[in-house]
């Protein structure tokens, strides 16, 4: 037999330990039940994403504007 001890006395699954996240945000992308965990690598997913297309975007477009200045500054100097 599996198990001879009566339903009663059958050790239940322990408890899933709460994994902390900063800022709570985390908390809004876990399911209900067990093997939440697994959700955790999307996590480094969105900040892949926002590093890659956000972060990464707004640096070229300040870079864009910085060296169009420089364009500008230099084109200054050889008109006078």
């Amino acid at each position: 037999p599996a198990s001879t001890a009566p339903p009663s006395r059958v050790a239940s699954p322990p408890e899933q330990s709460h994994i902390p996240s900063p800022c709570g945000a985390a908390s809004l992308l876990l399911p209900f039940g067990t093997g939440h965990e697994t959700n955790i690598p999307w996590l480094y997913f969105v900040n892949f994403c926002y590093r890659v297309f956000i972060f990464n975007t707004s640096f070229r477009i300040i870079l864009f504007f910085f060296f169009l200045g420089l364009r500008h500054c230099f084109s200054l100097l050889l008109v006078n």
